[in-house]
């Protein structure tokens, strides 16, 4: 059903009125696929290690910055040297 392009009289003015009701409807309508669908996100993640000059996790020789995230184990210190 098209919408008239012109209303000359009372007629073309129900079939308007008509035609806004349903196309109302058809976009407020939803299939249970639509309620079931999960929106993904894909994420690309690239990492790169300096090494920092006293960085590691032990003692007083950590950066202050970086303590916080060690704690959290968000950070993970591994000794190349072992």
């Amino acid at each position: 059903m098209r919408a008239p392009t012109t209303i000359r009289n009372h007629l073309d003015l129900a079939d308007y009125k008509r035609f806004i009701r349903n196309h109302i409807i058809q976009m407020q309508e939803k299939t249970i696929m639509d309620t079931k669908e999960k929106i993904v996100g894909i994420f690309s993640i690239m990492i790169q290690v300096f090494r920092l000059p006293h960085a590691g996790a032990g003692g007083g020789r950590t950066i202050p910055s970086l303590k916080k995230h060690i704690m959290r184990r968000e950070i993970r210190y591994i000794d190349p040297e072992k």
